[in-house]
């Protein structure tokens, strides 16, 4: 490659480093503003990212904005977490047409609860069963999925070192500060301390 090849090399690098920062910074004013408003804290940093710190009675919350991965076909993710090891391990998605057959046909073992109204709504998969089960009929934490869902989040998780909510992201709407307190009060009938 000649000089001027290597020009044009350093001018998109230079580029694409300083749109990096703009877009980190921007979100770290939104994210910053969000954190006043709730009473939280803005942690920032290069490696981390950028997210709201909240305590709730000596727990930790983080509200993060977050790159999704390519095969999730969203953009970025809006994810509200509290950093404790669950139980047990446990994903709750929207039912599809496809999860259905899936499990009629016996390819997929999703979990049911016996209501026929969640198992159709919900598709979970759990690493026990009998914890899925008590756990989704719950009644205030069934009213919790509901309202989540229904605001158009589109996981629930019990991961290995976390807790978590996530949704495709809308910041115009997602970082309104009484949306959010609404979220965060669900959060805590979803997953109480």
């Amino acid at each position: 490659m000649d000089f001027t090849g290597w020009v044009i090399v350093a001018v998109l690098i230079v580029v694409f480093l300083a749109f990096a920062y703009f877009m980190f910074s921007q979100e770290s004013r939104m994210l910053g503003r969000l954190a006043v408003a709730l009473g939280g804290e803005n942690k920032s940093s290069v490696l981390g990212g950028n997210y709201v710190r909240l305590d709730s009675q000596g727990v930790e919350l983080q509200i993060r904005l977050m790159s999704s991965s390519s095969d999730s076909g969203h953009g970025s993710l809006l994810v509200i977490l509290r950093r404790t090891p669950p139980a047990f391990r446990m994903h709750i998605s929207p039912s599809s047409w496809a999860a259905q057959l899936g499990n009629a046909i016996g390819l997929v073992k999703d979990v049911t609860v016996g209501d026929p109204a969640v198992d159709k709504r919900y598709r979970i998969k759990a690493s026990n069963e009998e914890e899925a089960i008590a756990f989704v009929n719950d009644p205030q934490r069934c009213k919790a999925m509901a309202y989540f869902f229904d605001q158009g989040f589109t996981d629930i998780q019990l991961a290995e070192n976390d807790v978590s909510v996530i949704k495709p992201q809308n910041l115009k709407v997602d970082l309104d500060p009484l949306l959010m307190k609404q979220h965060l009060e669900h959060f805590a009938m979803l997953f109480p301390n």
